[in-house]
């Protein structure tokens, strides 16, 4: 399916002064499904069983069409629930990232750590500095399908060539804001089980490209 800190900004879920209670409803069953508690600290994520929770308790409203999604989103905030609950901010309190959909049925993203670091030069630039680079960031390429509030990619360029299956998200619009649950999942940064929440806002055409 498509991430809260611990604190999440992630309002979208419900329209304003909604979105906390709405937020904390689905962490609550999140981590009912998973198994996980305060006090015992978690159980091995069900993987079906969370995507079936979610689909089930917390329905999204549909969207009005594919044409909502045309465009170039701005990334707010980037959470993940861990196995067990937990939640963290793996690119920081204000990551980076862009997202654009096209009417042709391609997509295109890049994100990247909201700190990254910065080698003096590209001549002096050392392999630990290489590596710190591509490991605080992704980006992939390829295509997309909606289908109610389920997107469907499938990747046909990814930043780290590994093999990907289809990737879904469950999606929410409000206004110019949009939010995406990701199926459960392990993490290319560090393998674990996660499930990732990101929230984007749309990006306004400059004045000088609006017809």
């Amino acid at each position: 399916m498509a991430s809260p800190p611990e604190t999440s900004p992630s309002g979208g879920y419900a329209t304003s002064g909604r979105a906390p209670n709405q937020l904390h409803a689905r962490q609550k069953a999140y981590n009912e499904a998973a198994g996980a508690s305060p006090h015992n600290g978690g159980t091995t994520m069900k993987t079906a069983l969370l995507a079936t929770a979610f689909a089930l308790a917390f329905p999204l409203a549909t969207l009005a069409g594919e044409s909502d999604l045309y465009g170039t989103w701005k990334l707010v905030s980037l959470t993940r629930t861990m196995d067990g609950g937990k939640m963290e901010e793996p690119r920081g309190k204000a990551p980076k990232g862009y997202l654009n959909f096209g009417p042709d049925g391609r997509v295109m993203s890049f994100i990247a750590n909201e700190k990254r670091p910065k080698p003096a030069s590209v001549e002096k630039m050392s392999d630990p500095e290489r590596v710190g680079l591509f490991n605080s960031m992704n980006a992939y390429a390829g295509t997309y399908q909606l289908q109610g509030n389920k997107l469907t990619y499938r990747f046909d360029l990814i930043h780290n060539e590994v093999p990907e299956r289809a990737a879904v998200r469950e999606i929410k619009l409000d206004g110019q804001r949009m939010t995406m649950l990701n199926e459960p999942a392990k993490s290319s940064m560090d393998g674990k089980m996660v499930q990732t929440t990101t929230v984007w806002e749309k990006v306004s055409a400059p004045a000088a490209a609006k017809k």
